[in-house]
């Protein structure tokens, strides 16, 4: 191996923030739309009863609470590395293992956001291709054990 392919650990490296607004937007629009809307509203109402309406403002009040948390800490630490970066800059690079921590919290979290939404995409086309245009499912004979 020549030294050209190696990369030191003292060399500064900067992530691409190459995201417009419109992705970004997009991406918080879907994440509504795909678990908010389609999943999660069937589950709730069933949970919830007549207080749906009652959640779901509380709900939004605390995604209201959220975003503006997300634009301060956003404007106030305008560097790529989300929740990451403003855990180390709060407490400081001594505390670098909570840092980590909240990385891989966001990191899981994301991920079992994307399962839900595979999930609840993955129940609708079956429903459609069922129940709508009498498709042929194979499914397994019982429940695993």
């Amino acid at each position: 191996m020549s030294d050209d392919s190696l990369t030191s650990y003292g060399e500064d490296t900067e992530l691409a923030r190459n995201l417009s607004l419109f992705d970004i937007s997009m991406i918080g629009v879907g994440a509504m739309i795909g678990a908010g809307i389609f999943v999660l509203t069937g589950i709730a109402a069933g949970e919830a009863g007549p207080a749906l309406l009652m959640v779901f403002a509380l709900n939004g009040f605390i995604a209201i609470i959220t975003g503006m948390s997300y634009a301060e800490l956003g404007s106030a630490i305008p560097e790529a590395g989300g929740g990451y970066l403003w855990v180390r800059e709060a407490l400081g690079r001594s505390q670098a293992s909570q840092a980590f921590l909240a990385g891989w919290m966001s990191w899981f979290a994301h991920a079992v956001a994307g399962s839900l939404y595979c999930l609840g995409f993955g129940s609708f086309v079956t429903l459609l291709l069922v129940e709508y245009f009498g498709a042929i499912t194979w499914r397994l004979p019982g429940p695993l054990t």
